[in-house]
C-alpha cells in the first residue's frame, strides 16, 4: 500500500476499488437469498467517487432504481438491512483487534441506501424532532426522479426546516459516480439532475446571467477562500492535518473550476487533466495541486494505517509526541520537508482561486483566468 513507486491517486483508486467490489459481493449474497427486486444503479459519491478513498473512510452511496412496487421497495430495505449489518459485523471483529475506525461502513450521516442515520449522529443533529424515530432521513433506494427532487426542493425551498438534512445528499448526488449494477440508470439520474441544475439560472451582477452549477463552482473556491479550517498550517508547526489543511482547499478549488467549467468528472485527478486539456489550467501551475494533493493523500493513508482509524492529525519529525500523541504517525524528516513544499503549494493555488473568484464576479469588464497563465517564480 504505502510502495514509494505507487502515487497517492494509485493507492487510493486501488483500495476504493476493492471496497467497492467488497460491497458488490456482499449484494450479490443477497441476491441469492432475496431475488433481485429490480434493475439497479449502486452509486457512489465523496471520496469513493473520486477515487480517493482511504483504509477508514466510509462510504456515501445511493441505489438509483426504476418505477417499482412496494414490495419490491421493501425487499431491498431487507437487503439493505443485511448488507449494513454485515459491513457493521466486521467492523465489530476489527475493533476487538484495532483501535474503532469507520473504514467499511456506509455514511453514518444519511447519505446510504437505507438514508439511515446513526444513532450518534441522531443524538448530536436532532435537536429539533425533524428526524422520525427509524431514523431514516429520506428514502435513498428510489427512482431518479425522486432523487432530484431532493435537490429541487434544496433549491426551491431555502427555509424549508429539513433543508440542512438534504445538504449533505445533495451535494453527493451533484458528484457521484456508478460503481456497479446497470449504468444506464445513473446516466438517467445525470441527466436529471443537469435538467434540475439548469431550471435554476440566476440573474448575477447587473446584467448577465450565471448558470447554478457557475455559481456553484464560485461558491466552492469561496470556501476553500474563507474557511479558516481549509488553510495551511503555519510553517513548521508541530500537528498538521492533512486532510483539512492540504487535501480540502485544492480538491475543492478544482471541483470549482471544473464546475465552473461544465466539466462532468468527478474524481480530483481527471478534473484536472480536462482542465489542463481545455486550456483552462496551466501546466505550471497543475504540478502545484499534484503536488499538494498528491503528498497529502499519501500521508492520510499512512496515518490510518498506523492509527486503525480516520485520524489525519499527524506530528513533525521535528517534536517529540507526548503521552496523549503516542499513536500518532509520526513523520520522518523527508515527509515533513515534503509537506512543507505542499504546504507552499496550497498558499499558492488559494491565492489564484481568490484572484479568479474576484475576477468573475465582477458585472463589467475583463473576467480573468489566473489558472490558465504560466506561473512564473520571480
Amino acid at each position: 500500500m504505502l510502495d514509494n513507486e505507487k502515487t497517492a491517486w494509485q493507492m487510493m483508486s486501488s483500495w476504493t476499488k476493492k471496497l467497492v467490489g467488497f460491497i458488490e459481493r456482499l449484494y450479490k449474497d443477497q441476491f441469492t437469498i432475496h431475488s433481485r427486486p429490480s434493475d439497479f444503479s449502486f452509486c457512489i459519491t465523496g471520496s469513493g467517487a473520486r477515487g480517493e478513498a482511504c483504509p477508514q473512510s466510509d462510504l456515501d452511496a445511493f441505489i438509483v432504481i426504476p418505477k417499482i412496487t412496494q414490495n419490491q421497495r421493501e425487499t431491498w430495505r431487507k437487503i439493505n438491512l443485511a448488507v449494513q449489518k454485515r459491513l457493521d459485523n466486521i467492523n465489530d471483529s476489527r475493533m476487538k483487534t484495532l483501535r474503532p475506525g469507520k473504514g467499511f461502513v456506509f455514511c453514518t450521516g444519511g447519505l446510504n441506501p437505507l438514508g439511515m442515520v446513526t444513532k450518534k449522529w441522531m443524538e448530536r443533529n436532532n435537536k429539533d424532532g425533524l428526524i422520525k424515530k427509524d431514523r431514516v432521513i429520506f428514502d435513498l433506494t428510489n427512482t431518479a426522479a425522486a432523487l432530484t427532487g431532493l435537490l429541487e426542493e434544496y433549491y426551491q425551498y431555502p427555509s424549508d426546516p429539513k433543508r440542512y438534512l438534504r445538504k449533505h445528499i445533495v451535494s453527493g448526488l451533484q458528484e457521484c459516480a456508478h460503481a456497479f449494477g446497470n449504468p444506464k440508470l445513473h446516466r438517467e439520474l445525470v441527466d436529471e439532475v443537469k435538467f434540475v441544475l439548469g431550471k435554476q439560472a440566476i440573474e448575477f451582477g447587473s446584467n448577465s446571467l450565471l448558470t447554478r452549477k457557475r455559481k456553484q463552482g464560485l461558491q466552492a473556491m469561496e470556501v476553500a477562500i474563507n474557511d479558516k479550517n481549509f488553510q495551511p498550517p503555519a510553517p513548521y508547526s508541530d500537528i498538521k492535518r492533512v486532510k483539512r489543511e492540504f487535501y480540502r482547499a485544492p480538491q475543492f478549488i478544482l471541483k470549482g473550476l471544473a464546475w465552473f467549467y461544465d466539466i462532468d468528472e468527478v474524481s480530483s485527478l481527471a478534473q484536472l487533466s480536462k482542465l489542463e486539456e481545455m486550456g483552462r489550467l496551466h501546466p505550471t501551475r497543475a504540478v502545484h495541486f499534484r503536488k499538494a494533493m498528491s503528498e497529502a493523500l499519501r500521508v492520510r493513508v499512512a496515518s490510518h494505517i498506523v492509527t486503525g482509524a480516520e485520524f489525519d492529525k499527524v506530528l513533525s519529525a521535528y517534536v517529540t509526541p507526548n503521552r496523549d500523541q503516542s499513536a500518532w504517525l509520526r513523520l520522518n524528516p523527508e515527509q515533513s520537508e515534503l509537506l512543507e513544499d505542499a504546504a507552499n503549494s496550497v498558499r499558492l493555488i488559494i491565492g489564484w482561486a481568490e484572484e479568479f473568484t474576484t475576477s468573475q464576479r465582477r458585472a463589467h469588464g475583463i473576467r480573468y483566468n489566473p489558472f490558465s497563465e504560466p506561473f512564473l517564480i520571480k
